[in-house]
């Protein structure tokens, strides 16, 4: 999402958001566009902290430690010169395009389409309101409070309402991990179903001996690592390089996947429920 609100930015802009030249320049235009650095916890947990920021005296590796601060941050980001001196190489820096400026006067201040009414400069006016917001949800440094497809879909700057205060998303489904140990049907009819969009939209007793068939030889599989919305399924590749991919159907206890040859499919329905979409 960070990369779709980059690309989002510079679709207005014509102009890269981040146009650094060096991870150090990068950083600290991030920093500077979007008016802060990363949270303390954010920064605690980021490998490569120690190569861009300093502690603020011998409190880094405390818990809590911005609670301890009164909200002040315990970390501070390299200057070019202290960045030089640890990294033993100066920093490539690249083109100013933003004179310094945060993301709202960014884009507050790109020039206006010539010779444009009065009325439909305040119309844009508002829209660049709601691109603001919407951005600032997008590119957010910590990724737990970033937006999801889901909740950014909901965005006024997306679906064309009025925008008139900062937009709140609404919760995200909750998320469960797959089930550990699922079957995988390997016949190659599933793929037929997945290819035209389709699901193996299976019945009760038809399900079942379905299952029993040697026709459809089922084999376990396990992906302990991905997540899917309750009563979803996940997509994933079998590891051949042949853009293959499984989708599953069922509820949370009954959790069914069919291996697909083919890269993409359409969305499943299982017992006219929506499930999502597939691969």
């Amino acid at each position: 999402m960070w990369s779709f609100g980059c690309i989002v930015a510079e679709l207005f802009l014509e102009l890269p958001l981040f146009p650094g030249a060096s991870e150090f320049d990068l950083l600290r235009r991030m920093i500077e566009i979007l008016g802060g650095q990363p949270p303390d916890y954010v920064l605690k947990e980021a490998k490569n902290t120690d190569k861009f920021f300093k502690c603020i005296g011998n409190i880094c590796n405390l818990e809590g430690v911005e609670a301890s601060l009164g909200g002040r941050t315990g970390y501070q980001a390299l200057t070019i010169e202290e960045y030089e001196a640890r990294e033993l190489k100066k920093p490539s820096m690249g083109k100013e395009y933003f004179n310094r400026m945060n993301l709202e006067a960014i884009v507050t201040n790109y020039p206006y389409r010539k010779n444009l009414a009065q009325e439909d400069v305040m119309k844009e006016s508002k829209i660049r309101l709601a691109l603001i917001d919407f951005l600032k949800g997008l590119v957010e440094f910590d990724p737990a409070k970033r937006w999801s497809p889901f909740q950014a879909s909901k965005h006024p700057f997306v679906t064309g309402e009025p925008f008139t205060c900062p937009y709140k998303p609404p919760p995200e489904t909750p998320r469960m991990p797959v089930a550990q140990t699922i079957k995988v049907d390997h016949h190659p009819g599933g793929g037929h179903w997945f290819a035209a969009g389709l699901s193996p939209n299976v019945q009760g007793k038809m399900r079942n001996s379905m299952h029993g068939s040697t026709h459809f030889p089922m084999v376990p599989y396990s992906h302990a690592s991905s997540y899917g919305s309750v009563g979803s399924h996940g997509s994933y590749n079998d590891g051949l390089g042949l853009g293959s991919s499984y989708g599953s159907y069922g509820d949370s206890n009954n959790m069914f996947a069919y291996y697909s040859p083919v890269n993409h499919s359409g969305c499943m329905h299982v017992r006219n429920r929506r499930v999502g979409p597939v691969g």
